[in-house]
């Protein structure tokens, strides 16, 4: 980790999960492996050394993932997703005021423990690691010279994250 700039995120998956399944059979037999599609929203922040104001910044992801019952209750759902994380920051100071906001965009890998607490609704959670493939800033003033965007240096940012996920589904 660079000491200037680390890169904690922590995502929490909130989508409600969209699923396509590949069988006919809605039956919910615990050696089927079931194949989706898999979409939602996610909040993410990123800590600075130098920065007090870290906002929340609203993403999405999308991706595929393989539920895998082990009982009736429990599955496990490994996925690979593509996932937008950021911050937005706001300032306001002798010369300026207005919001940075930092794009990254990653492939996300979890592996979700699934809880089934209906037929048709479960909570899920696990670890992820996830690779930045590339990002913006734009920053928004009250002074329209200091307004820009740019693409982010990957080489300023870690390009491994690890974290949590978490969410709600309906399957």
């Amino acid at each position: 980790m660079k000491s200037s700039m680390k890169i904690l995120m922590v995502a929490l998956v909130l989508g409600l999960t969209q699923t396509s399944n590949a069988q006919d059979n809605m039956t919910s037999k615990t050696s089927d492996v079931k194949f989706g599609i898999k979409g939602g929203i996610n909040f993410s922040n990123m800590y600075t050394d130098n920065v007090d104001d870290e906002n929340v910044l609203t993403g999405f992801n999308v991706g595929f993932f393989a539920k895998a019952p082990i009982t009736s209750f429990i599955a496990l759902q490994p996925e690979i997703n593509f996932t937008t994380k950021g911050s937005e920051l706001t300032y306001n100071n002798g010369f300026a005021q207005g919001k940075a906001k930092f794009r990254m965009n990653y492939i996300e890998v979890p592996l979700l423990l699934v809880v089934n607490l209906t037929k048709n609704f479960n909570i899920h959670g696990g670890p992820y690691l996830a690779y930045l493939i590339d990002g913006n800033v734009k920053n928004d003033s009250d002074v329209n010279a200091f307004d820009f965007e740019n693409n982010i240096n990957n080489d300023d940012f870690n390009r491994f994250d690890a974290g949590l996920a978490g969410g709600l589904g309906s399957f």
